[in-house]
């Protein structure tokens, strides 16, 4: 897939307020080396895990994503497994998925 045309486009008017976009998070953490670890481990017990941080970008500009529908194939799948604990499995680069893809809300913590 080409690094162009991907996003979130709207062909109308948004209302403020409107929810746009909702989906669960492949992770959660308090701190990036936290989401790293928590993203690890999501990968040695998810194949559908795997397959999610393989379609995400990591901020490599000459790595080349999938086309749209193979990412949908992905997040669409209602099914997970275990991967084998002999498949080969390169890490992807977690810190650089975390800045190209990571939201955040300003949380206080301590609460």
């Amino acid at each position: 897939g080409a690094r162009r045309g991907r996003g979130l486009f709207v062909t109308g008017p948004v209302k403020a307020g409107s929810t746009l976009l909702a989906s669960w998070p492949v992770a959660q953490a308090r701190s990036s080396a936290e989401l790293v670890a928590a993203m690890r481990r999501n990968a040695r017990h998810s194949s559908r895990a795997r397959a999610a941080y393989a379609n995400l970008d990591d901020g490599n500009k000459e790595r080349v994503l999938p086309e749209p529908e193979a990412a949908n194939a992905v997040f669409c799948t209602a099914t997970d497994e275990a991967p084998p604990p002999d498949a080969p499995y390169e890490e992807p680069n977690f810190f650089g998925i975390i800045n190209a893809n990571c939201f955040s809300r300003q949380v206080d913590w301590a609460a």
